[in-house]
C-alpha cells in the first residue's frame, strides 16, 4: 500500500510536469486595482493592491499613482500559479500581486488618481478612487471578504478557545498591571504563528494615549523578526516580537493599553489528513493568503506617589538610579574651565529627572549646564548632565556634594543618593589674563595707609622739628624756571607714578577684553562646529543614514535650541514646561510673539519625531526631508546664524 502511494504521487507529479508547457490560451489579461478600506483614521495604513491575472508569466513595471494625501511607508509583491483540468485540456493560469502600503499624511477626503500599470508592453489604468481619512482611533476595518479566509480582527489573543486553530495571532504582554504614576512600564507586542508567514506589515500602531513612550525595539519596521519555539494553552507556536515600549503613566487610574494589528501573508496547512502528500503541498504553496489580526487591550491601574517623605531634592525620577560624578581634570589654572559629567543611570523614567541643584563655591562660576538622556533595549536609561565651571581665584577649591531623590517602586519609598565632594587645585592664571574676583557676602573693606590716625597725630621728636634758618645763609641752587630742584624731582616722580597706574589699568582693561574675546570666539566657535555637524547629519539623513541617527540629530536639535536660549538668558530651559518656557521667554525676557510660535513649533516637530514617528504621526520620509529645514529654522531663532558670520570673519 505505501509503495502504492508513492507512485501516485510521482505519476501526479510527472504529469503535471508533462502538460503544463503544452497548455492553451484561454484568457486574456486581466488587471483589477483595489483598496483594502475606503474609510480609516489617521493612525491606520491604506493597502492599494494591483492583480494581474494572464495565460502567461507577463513582465509588469512599477505602477504609477497620484496620491498628495499619503505617502508611501512600504511595499510586496508575490505570485502563484493555478492549473486547471477543463474538458479534456489543461490550463494554466498566472496571478501576479503588487501591493502598495500607504500612510495618510491628513484628515478630510483624499483621492487618488492617475492610476496604471504596464503589463506586457501593454498600459492599464483605472478609475480615481475617492478615500476618506478621519482623526486617529475613528477608522474602520477593512472589509471581512477582502481577505481570503484571515477575517477582520480577532479579539482575546491569547486564550485557549481562541488560539485554537487560529493560523497566527497577536499578543499584548505587560511587565506589570499596577504601577505608581511615573513608574515604567514594559509592553511588548507579540506574533504566535503555526504557519510560515510573509509580507508582515503593521496595520495600526497603539497611540498608548496617558503614557509618556519611549521606543525599545521595533522589529516590525524593519521585516527583521527573530522567532522561538513556545508552548501556550497547550499548543506549541513560533513567537516573535513585533515592537517593543518603555511606558510611563502621565495620570492616575485605570489607563488602556491599545492593540497592535497588523496584515500578513501566509501559507495555509492543508485540511487533508495526509499533510505530507507533496501533490496536495505543492498547489498550497501557490495560493498564500492575507490576514489581519490584532492584539487585546489590556489595561493598568496607576496610583499617585506618595506625599509623605517627599524629599525636597525630589525632581520626578521614579525607578531605581545610581549616581557619579567625575571631572576632566584636578589641576587648573584660573579662569580656565572645568568640565563636571553626572551620571544619572538606572531603570527608570531617566527623561524626568531634573537637573541636580548644588551650591557653588562662591570663587567658582557655573558657566553653562545641560543635559541629555536616552534608554537602552531593556529599559535601563542613561541621562547625562554636564557643568562647565570657571574656578577664579588660585588655591583649592571643593566642589560640593551633588545629591539626586527618587522615588523606588519596588521599596515604595523616596531613596536619596549623594556624591563625593571633589577637590581641584587652581593655579595662577596664564600670563596676559586678568583675575576676576568673585565677593562674597558680608566681607569687610581692608584698610589702606602706613598707620592708625593715632600714628598719624603722635608728637614728633625734637630733633625731627625743623627750626628757622638764618637769612644770611645761601639757600639751594634755583633749578629751571627758578624752581627748586626738589620740587621739579617730585613732580617727575608723581607723573612717573601716575603714568605707570594708567598703563597697568590699561593692560588690566585690555587683558579683559581679550579673556572675554577669546571665551566668546571659543564659544562661538564651538556653536558653529556644532550646527554644522547637524546640518551634515541633517544632509546625510537625506541619503539613507540610519533612522537612528536621523533621531538623535534632532534630539541633538532640541539641546542646540535649549542650549542657545540658557546662555541667553539662563532660566533652565530643559527642565521647564512648555507654557512656563513661553512664560520665561515671552513674559519675562520679551520675545515676540511670532518667534514663540516658530520655537513652539520646532520644539512640537523634534518631539514629535523622537516620541511619536514609530505611530505615524510623523514618517521617516518627511522626517528626513525636513530635517534640515529644521535646523536652519534653529539657527534663525536662537541666531546662531549671525555669530556663524562673525566667527568666519575673524
Amino acid at each position: 500500500m505505501q509503495y502504492n502511494h508513492v507512485m501516485r504521487q510521482l505519476f501526479h507529479a510527472a504529469l503535471i510536469a508533462a502538460l503544463v508547457p503544452f497548455a492553451e490560451v484561454h484568457a486574456a489579461t486581466q488587471v483589477t486595482v483595489q483598496a483594502d478600506r475606503h474609510e480609516l483614521s489617521l493612525d491606520e495604513s491604506l493597502a492599494l493592491k494591483f492583480v494581474i491575472k494572464s495565460n502567461a508569466n507577463e513582465r509588469i513595471t512599477e505602477p504609477n499613482f497620484n496620491a498628495p494625501g499619503f505617502e508611501v511607508i512600504n511595499e510586496y509583491s508575490g505570485s502563484y500559479t493555478q492549473s486547471l483540468y477543463e474538458n479534456g485540456q489543461f490550463t494554466v493560469s498566472f496571478t501576479q500581486e503588487l501591493t502598495k502600503v500607504l500612510k495618510p499624511m491628513k484628515v478630510g477626503p483624499q483621492k487618488i488618481t492617475g492610476i496604471e500599470i504596464n503589463v506586457g508592453g501593454k498600459t492599464f489604468s483605472a478609475q480615481p478612487i475617492d478615500i476618506m481619512v478621519r482623526a486617529s482611533g475613528a477608522g474602520t476595518p477593512p472589509p471581512r471578504g477582502y481577505y481570503r479566509g484571515g477575517g477582520a480582527g480577532m479579539r482575546g489573543a491569547g486564550k485557549q478557545q481562541v488560539a485554537r486553530g487560529k493560523a497566527f495571532f497577536l499578543r499584548a504582554e505587560i511587565s506589570k498591571q499596577r504601577a505608581f504614576k511615573g513608574e515604567q512600564i514594559v509592553v511588548s507586542y507579540y506574533l504566535y504563528t503555526r504557519v510560515r508567514m510573509f509580507n508582515i506589515m503593521a496595520d495600526k500602531f497603539p497611540t498608548l494615549t496617558g503614557f509618556l513612550r519611549e521606543d525599545l525595539e521595533m522589529p516590525v519596521m524593519g521585516n527583521r523578526l527573530e522567532s522561538e519555539h513556545v508552548m501556550l494553552d497547550g499548543g506549541q507556536y513560533s513567537r516573535s516580537l513585533l515592537a517593543r515600549y518603555a511606558v510611563y503613566p502621565l495620570k492616575n487610574g485605570k489607563l488602556k493599553i491599545d492593540p497592535f494589528s497588523i496584515k500578513a501573508s501566509y501559507y495555509a496547512k492543508s485540511d487533508v489528513d495526509d499533510e505530507a502528500d507533496p501533490f496536495t503541498q505543492f498547489f498550497a504553496q501557490m495560493a498564500p493568503r492575507t490576514g489581519q489580526s490584532r492584539s487585546e487591550s489590556l489595561y493598568v491601574e496607576v496610583v499617585p506617589l506618595p506625599e509623605q517623605g517627599k524629599p525636597s531634592s525630589f525632581t520626578g525620577g521614579v525607578g531605581d538610579f545610581s549616581l557619579t560624578t567625575a571631572v576632566d581634570k584636578y589641576e587648573v589654572r584660573a579662569n580656565e574651565a572645568v568640565n563636571l559629567t553626572v551620571k544619572v543611570e538606572g531603570k527608570g523614567n531617566v527623561a524626568a529627572i531634573g537637573e541636580p541643584k548644588a551650591k557653588w563655591p562662591d570663587t567658582v562660576e557655573l558657566y553653562e549646564s545641560k543635559g541629555n538622556a536616552k534608554t537602552g533595549k531593556g529599559g535601563v536609561g542613561t541621562k547625562i548632565f554636564e557643568f562647565l565651571l570657571i574656578p577664579r581665584v588660585p588655591g583649592k577649591v571643593t566642589l560640593p556634594q551633588l545629591e539626586l531623590s527618587f522615588f523606588d517602586p519596588i521599596k515604595g519609598a523616596y531613596v536619596t543618593r549623594k556624591t563625593d565632594q571633589i577637590e581641584i587645585k587652581v593655579s595662577d592664571a596664564a600670563p596676559g589674563t586678568a583675575y576676576v574676583p568673585v565677593k562674597r557676602a558680608g566681607d569687610n573693606v581692608a584698610a589702606t595707609g602706613a598707620g592708625s590716625s593715632a600714628q598719624s597725630e603722635a608728637v614728633k621728636p625734637a630733633e625731627d622739628v625743623m627750626y628757622l634758618k638764618d637769612p644770611a645763609e645761601p639757600g639751594p641752587a634755583p633749578g629751571p624756571m627758578g624752581l627748586p630742584w626738589w620740587r621739579w624731582m617730585y613732580w617727575l616722580s608723581a607723573t612717573g607714578v601716575l603714568l605707570f597706574a594708567f598703563v597697568a589699568a590699561v593692560d588690566k582693561i585690555f587683558g579683559r577684553l581679550r579673556l572675554l574675546r577669546s571665551t566668546r570666539k571659543s564659544r562661538l566657535l564651538a556653536e558653529s562646529k556644532s550646527w554644522q555637524k547637524l546640518k551634515a547629519a541633517a544632509k546625510a539623513a537625506r541619503s539613507g543614514a540610519p533612522w537612528n541617527d536621523v533621531t538623535h540629530t534632532y534630539e541633538l536639535l532640541t539641546g542646540a535650541v535649549y542650549d542657545a536660549i540658557d546662555r541667553k538668558h539662563s532660566i533652565g530651559a530643559r527642565s521647564l514646561s512648555r507654557s512656563e518656557l513661553r512664560r520665561a521667554l515671552v513674559d519675562e525676557h520679551g520675545m515676540s510673539a511670532e518667534n514663540w510660535m516658530r520655537l513652539d513649533r520646532l520644539l512640537d516637530f523634534t518631539e514629535t519625531v523622537r516620541f511619536a514617528s514609530s505611530a505615524g504621526v510623523v514618517s521617516e520620509i518627511a522626517a528626513r526631508e525636513q530635517l534640515s529645514k529644521w535646523v536652519d529654522e534653529g539657527l534663525a531663532i536662537t541666531k546662531s546664524r549671525y555669530a556663524e558670520k562673525e566667527v568666519k570673519s575673524r
